[in-house]
């Protein structure tokens, strides 16, 4: 069995000190260090290398790889993402044959469908996980000036449908990396321009949606430079918002509208992800 290298970046604090100094070796059966992506489902694991497909029920001790030979994926898998028996993989180019960017399977890889059966698009951008939702973000046109969209994955009809209507959606200039769901609102977190950046030039990065009154709320937090970043991660704790950026971590606690810094204690600024776990320990 050969030896297969995960690098995950986690930033552990808890009281401004890092407190994680050991870790271990994940054993596979690939020669390939390159790991796209992976998700977890309880004791499963499913892991995406280049253009292969790994499966572990043990933690590493022993892996499977899922068959693909109903579709071609060119230059590799991106992302990989699993939920109620379905995984979906997006690749990072066009595929060959039916299956364009984005399929799914519903038993273990034996079968593939499309991941985007009751519409087409144009662009495909990452995936956006929030627990056990899936979100998108689709270009359904071809153009520059036409919006992007969020969709969100119904599980139970097996479709996508856009969280935001058309005039709301051009509001949103850059692409969004995360999202957080929490009570009638979600909370949207997108990429920079570094150009404008660059500039001077300041424009929102964070917004706040309202699902009842069907608002989009544009945050431009002129007290901190959270403006300049892009934002990758959201976690909810308590009644504060932590946001995980690329030079750093971000606190508010009104709820998305104005940010506090906080990166004391941090080696590394650049936030890609971020979890808790009882007592206030972040990762």
């Amino acid at each position: 069995m050969k030896i297969f290298k995960i690098i995950l970046v986690l930033l552990f604090f808890t009281n401004g000190s890092l407190i994680c100094q050991n870790w271990e070796e994940i054993r596979g059966w690939s020669n390939i260090v390159n790991v796209q992506s992976f998700d977890v489902n309880e004791n499963s694991i499913y892991l995406a290398q280049d253009e292969k497909i790994f499966k572990t029920d043990d933690f590493g001790l022993n892996w499977k790889q899922l068959k693909k030979e109903s579709f071609s994926v060119a230059f590799g898998i991106n992302h990989v993402f699993y939920n109620d028996n379905t995984l979906f993989i997006q690749s990072r180019w066009n595929s060959k044959g039916p299956y364009d960017k984005l399929v799914l399977t519903k038993d273990e890889g034996k079968s593939w469908d499309k991941g985007n059966s009751n519409f087409d698009y144009y662009l495909f951008f990452d995936f956006i996980k929030d627990k056990k939702d899936l979100y998108s973000v689709f270009k359904t046109k071809v153009g520059y000036k036409n919006p992007l969209n969020i969709y969100q994955y119904d599980f139970n009809n097996k479709n996508w449908f856009s969280l935001l209507d058309s005039a709301t959606s051009t509001k949103i200039v850059n692409i969004p990396k995360t999202i957080l769901k929490y009570s009638n609102k979600i909370l949207i977190g997108t990429d920079v321009n570094k150009t404008a950046v660059s500039q001077g030039i300041k424009r929102p990065n964070i917004f706040i949606y309202n699902f009842n009154d069907k608002t989009l709320l544009s945050m431009l937090d002129s007290t901190s430079d959270l403006w300049r970043n892009q934002v990758n991660c959201f976690l909810k704790y308590n009644n504060s918002i932590f946001a995980g950026t690329s030079t750093g971590m971000y606190k508010s606690e009104d709820g998305g509208i104005t940010w506090k810094k906080n990166i004391h204690g941090l080696q590394y600024n650049y936030i890609f992800a971020i979890t808790s776990y009882p007592p206030p320990v972040f990762f």
